[in-house]
């Protein structure tokens, strides 16, 4: 239902009646003056109220939560007071642009504007572009433009008026951006350049990364296009070319790599994608209903994993290949409220009136409350008056978090004036520290006791060397598509990297002084799976089944094993141990060994060892034998098994990697470097193409300790004695269990599986991944799970998927500890600001136009890290999967879909076209190679 339009925002309500894809749209004469009902397919009821000008002033949701509006004389709206009495209130300046931004916090029911709150300030050229934005604590972006109109210059500075970053575009007269430069230290527009051109269409043709741009005929990555646009082919810098093929509607049907492997799509008549071929030639089907939802997905072993929805499109059901149950149940606001198992044990999750999870109860009863501030920040994690230790946070005005206190002490956090880390305190005063250099990227982390590593990058952004406290450097160098070509460590220790024409690794040398330490040399199937790798032992082999299960190794020593699996991926059997399950996925026996669990999914008992859990599912206990203690953000802090061993974190690098523990320090660079202990003994690592450590080296490049695996971890040989515990997958094992600690969870590479489930839920078309136990998809030779809940090399969108908006597991993701500002300014009213910035993803070779809508609500600098240059959020999407994920796009913030497959589909924060529904949605194909999808931040309080 169409309210209206006034001042170019159109206000939508969409009518939904029957199945979740049908809409009625009514025109504005239709919308009466009061109060309009609707009704969803489930009988639940929204009613919203208008004013005599046809405006929405009140929306009551179907638990009753009332979110008001107001509107000045012009239309504009002034102001929102959401379900929890908070006040988001909005000024406009004379042409109606919003100029400031105010939230007020815990307010009574007037929308009037108090004094107190925090506020972003906003100013406009005369052609009513964005001239500037000053966040609430005075640190001002401002923006620069051509005479057309067009985005030239982004610079942010400090409370203090201090220049602290920059972004420059360089246009052609088309106003295309030819030229990008960004840095953090410059006063001007010189600097690393990234080189774009463009063909008379406007197509882009060429991209020259900041490395070669300076060069007479630089390497480049190019792009080809039929007549009507479509991307024909993607060469990069190195002459391998990746091509594609398209149906009469523009749908992918063929992607084939420079060595000819062809992965081939079909599609039924309403663009759903059906199938994949991979270049093995093993097929998933997907089967659609009416509503163009995905009900079974039908793998390459012919095995059928089956959903269900209800009347509101929401995911009910999963039956499993071994046609085992899970339900998921929704409330009146389509929010998950309940999973329950096939044991039929329920999980269970309770809301505010704004939507944020309040109350979780798992499977063994026991109830976690969460607490947030009136800007919805989580502040508070109560467990109930369990042993657990609950967590506090507070956040500074921007949404950085600023403290967390839990049963370790209090952390806390600083922070530069575009929101980088600068310090990470620890309980005990143990501070980590960080500086960066004039291009941002990180160029100095400083220990507690002030060992401090430095790092230097090339013109690309590539890590070039690392250099220790000891003045000890490791250097990287890079091929020219900007693969790693080789390392070379302080010791005089050497690895070189190779590829085929494919871009696929295929071997690893480790050299030393005396000769070559250890190799690699691996051949691969048309997949892309490792069929085969030689050693100076010799050569070991590889088999798996159509979903690339292993089945099968023979080692150098001749011997071998094999694996045999149930439909769902539970392991069946080897050559001599046999292996049974519950309805769960739980394994109850593995030969004569016995498993139990809690009723959350906790393995509780293997054979006489005993293990207990924590409120969030963390190990504390191992037979009595060994305790852990972790802080808010599920880190291990501290382990005693005998001796007490206390950890500090670097968790500022993405993935959190621990930096000392007693007396031992490590230094990282792409992987773990060295580590020196408390004697100043240092020693280096070298890795295996999965990144398990093979050898250890002393300082003079002889070998001390050297390892081979068998498939899923198990240590297979070994030689030295050193107490070095980074092993499998450059992983850390625990000694007494036997169990690698993976930061989520713990792996028993025994039996290839997990102690406890994945909060991650499980990818929608990928049905192995709904079995939470199995390590890696049950493909230890070519995957990894360094965060324990994502295997590297598959897709992992959400801990939680789509099935709702509750959190499953821990609450606080430690990846992003550091703020969560992005999207503060939602109300903009800008004319169109087109920053052009195009991110090419070669492998599927789809651009993507990233434009600012007027009305639409852009946050012209946002990413995950407010402020930070290319800063940027990536959303993963797989066949058959549709994703709905909050963004900000603009200038420094990089809008990144990795397509899984052609036909996935992405709302991204009302990505589509102008006239998307306020609240965002979507749901565009972009799984078309050359598609141009322009992604709209739509505001998400206007009604």
């Amino acid at each position: 239902m169409e309210a209206g339009r006034r001042r170019g925002r159109r206000v939508l309500l969409l009518l939904r009646l029957g199945a979740a894809d049908e809409r009625r749209r009514l025109p504005a004469a239709r919308c009466r003056v009061g109060r309009t009902l609707v009704v969803d397919p489930r009988g639940y009821e929204t009613t919203y109220g208008f004013d005599n000008q046809l405006r929405t002033v009140q929306i009551t949701d179907a638990l009753a939560g009332v979110t008001e509006f107001e509107y000045d004389e012009d239309d504009n709206l002034v102001c929102v007071l959401d379900p929890r009495g908070n006040r988001r209130a909005y000024e406009y300046g004379t042409a109606g642009m919003v100029t400031r931004v105010v939230d007020e916090l815990n307010t009574d029911s007037s929308c009037e504007l108090a004094s107190g709150g925090t506020s972003w300030v906003l100013t406009y050229t005369g052609l009513n572009d964005i001239e500037s934005v000053t966040d609430p604590l005075g640190r001002m972006t401002e923006y620069a433009y051509d005479t057309p109109g067009n985005l030239i210059e982004v610079v942010v500075e400090d409370d203090a008026s201090a220049v602290v970053a920059m972004t420059c575009f360089t246009r052609d007269g088309a106003g295309l951006a030819t030229e990008i430069v960004e840095s953090t230290t410059l006063t001007d527009c010189t600097g690393n350049k990234t080189l774009l051109d463009y063909d008379q269409y406007g197509n882009l043709v060429s991209v020259v990364d900041p490395r070669f741009s300076g060069a007479g005929t630089p390497p480049e990555t190019t792009l080809d296009y039929d007549p009507g646009g479509r991307v024909l082919s993607v060469t990069n810098e190195l002459d391998h070319e990746t091509e594609y093929g398209y149906d009469n509607k523009n749908a992918v049907l063929t992607v084939e790599d420079h060595l000819g492997h062809v992965t081939t799509y079909g599609y039924d008549t309403k663009g759903n994608l059906t199938s994949i071929t991979d270049a093995e030639d093993n097929t998933t089907t997907y089967v659609y209903d009416d509503a163009d939802r995905l009900v079974e997905v039908i793998d390459a072993l012919s095995q059928s994993t089956v959903y269900g929805y209800d009347g509101n499109g929401n995911r009910t059901l999963v039956s499993n290949a071994r046609d085992k149950d899970t339900g998921y149940a929704f409330d009146a606001l389509n929010r998950l409220e309940a999973i329950t198992d096939p044991l039929d044990r329920d999980t269970l999750y309770e809301y505010d009136a704004n939507g944020n999870l309040t109350e979780r109860t798992d499977g063994r009863g026991l109830v976690t409350v969460y607490g947030y501030d009136a800007a919805n920040r989580l502040t508070g994690v109560d467990y109930s008056g369990s042993s657990t230790p609950d967590v506090g946070y507070t956040y500074d005005d921007v949404g950085n978090r600023l403290t967390m206190t839990d049963g370790t002490g209090t952390t806390a956090y600083s922070y530069d004036a575009i929101n980088r880390p600068l310090s990470v305190t620890f309980p005990g005063s143990s501070a980590v520290s960080y500086e960066y250099d004039e291009a941002g990227n990180r160029s100095r982390i400083v220990y507690p006791d002030s060992k401090d590593v430095d790092y230097s990058y090339d013109e690309a952004g590539n890590l070039e060397s690392v250099t220790d406290w000891l003045s000890e450097v490791t250097t990287y160098a890079y091929n020219n598509a900007g693969y790693l070509a080789g390392v070379a460590l302080p010791n005089g220790v050497e690895t070189t990297y190779g590829y085929d024409t494919a871009d696929r690794l295929t071997s690893v040398v480790n050299t030393g002084p005396g000769g070559t330490l250890s190799s690699f040399t691996y051949t691969l199937d048309d997949a892309g799976n490792r069929s085969q790798v030689v050693t100076p032992a010799g050569t070991e082999s590889y088999g798996y089944d159509d979903l690339y299960r292993l089945t099968g190794v023979t080692y150098p020593d001749t011997s071998s094993e094999s694996f045999a699996y149930d439909a769902a991926g539970n392991r069946t059997s080897t050559a001599a141990i046999s292996y049974t399950y519950d309805d769960a996925d739980q394994m109850l026996t593995a030969g004569a060994v016995g498993y139990d669990y809690d009723d959350a999914g906790n393995t509780i008992e293997r054979g006489t060892d005993t293990f207990a859990y924590d409120h969030e599912n963390r190990l504390v206990e191992a037979s009595a034998t060994s305790t852990a203690e972790y802080n808010g953000d599920g880190l291990r802090m501290g382990l005693t098994a005998g001796s007490s061993v206390d950890f500090t974190w670097d968790v500022a690098s993405g993935l959190p990697v621990v930096v000392q523990d007693g007396a031992n320090s490590y230094v990282y660079g792409l992987d773990l470097v060295s580590a020196t202990d408390g004697n100043g003994d240092q020693v280096y690592f070298t890795y295996d193409g999965l990144g398990s450590v093979v050898d250890v080296t002393d300082d003079t490049g002889a070998v001390v300790d050297s390892y081979a695996y068998r498939a899923f971890g198990e240590m297979r040989t070994q030689s030295g004695t050193s107490d070095n515990y980074w092993l499998f997958t450059g992983e850390q094992t625990d000694e007494g269990s036997g169990l690698y600690y993976l930061r989520a969870r713990y792996y028993e590479p025994e039996v290839g599986r997990f102690m406890t489930q994945d909060p991650f839920l499980g990818v929608v078309g990928l049905p192995q991944s709904h079995n939470r136990y199995p390590y890696v998809l049950n493909s230890p030779s070519n995957l990894i799970d360094p965060s324990g809940m994502c295997v590297f090399g598959a897709p992992c969108p959400d801990a939680i998927e789509n099935f709702g908006d509750a959190i499953a597991g821990t609450v606080s993701d430690w990846t992003e500890p550091l703020g969560e500002a992005a999207g503060i300014v939602d109300a903009f009213e800008s004319g169109y600001i087109d920053v052009n910035v195009t991110v090419i993803v070669p492998w599927v070779g789809v651009s993507f136009g990233v434009q600012c809508g007027k009305g639409q609500g852009c946050h012209p600098y946002a990413g995950p890290a407010v402020g930070t240059p290319g800063g940027g959020l990536t959303v993963a999407a797989f066949p058959g999967q549709s994703i709905s994920e909050g963004l900000a796009c603009g200038a420094q913030g990089d809008l990144t879909l990795s397509l899984l497959g052609a036909g996935a589909s992405a709302g991204v924060g009302g990505i589509g076209t102008k006239e998307a529904a306020p609240y965002g949605g979507g749901g565009v194909s972009v799984g078309t190679p050359g598609a141009s999808v322009t992604c709209y931040f739509v505001l998400g309080t206007l009604p």
